[in-house]
């Protein structure tokens, strides 16, 4: 039943990846609209 465990997990896997992206993503949009960087600035 262990290695059984193992194939469940790997849906659970690509729904986690992208919601750590859309985190750091999110994260990065904050950064850039909060934080008056010089690429904005021009």
């Amino acid at each position: 039943m262990g290695p059984k465990h193992f194939p469940v997990s790997d849906p659970d896997e690509p729904l986690g990846k992208p919601r750590v992206f859309l985190a750091i993503c999110m994260i990065f949009l904050e950064i850039l609209i909060f934080v008056p960087s010089p690429f904005t600035n021009h």
